[in-house]
């Protein structure tokens, strides 16, 4: 199992700030996406980027693990739309893990929470981990 990470950051200075979105891609017998971070209109591409990388492996099932969203918007959900759709055509299935509060809460207002299964088992964290 190894794991590969990639973060969006705004620019370098003095008064730097974390990140914007960091994914964390852990690949073993299910391959797992964390997220952590803004998905907005600036971010939200980035997972149906690594979504469609990930489906040329043609997983059984991906998890999107969202425990560490703090923005959610109108374009995380595209983004989870394409994700599903990618990863369902790839012959596999995309379910979520620990969708943060303001995930469930925009999911659940758009009437989209139904559409994502929820993933109840957690992963050991161990392995190899590389920067992508």
């Amino acid at each position: 199992m190894s794991t590969q990470y990639l973060s969006v950051t705004r620019p370098a200075g003095p008064d730097a700030e974390p990140p914007v979105l960091s994914l964390a891609l852990t690949r073993g017998p299910i391959t797992v996406i964390e997220l952590s971070g803004d998905v907005d209109m600036s971010t939200a591409h980035l997972i149906t980027e690594l979504v469609t990388r990930v489906s040329e492996r043609h997983p059984s099932q991906v998890i999107l693990d969202m425990t560490e969203v703090s923005f959610f918007c109108a374009a995380g959900i595209t983004a989870l739309l394409r994700a599903r759709n990618t990863i369902k055509e790839a012959g596999g299935e995309l379910l979520l893990r620990h969708p943060s509060t303001i995930t469930m809460r925009i999911l659940t207002a758009t009437g989209t929470a139904a559409v994502f299964p929820i993933d109840r088992h957690s992963v050991p964290r161990n392995g190899k981990r590389d920067r992508i």
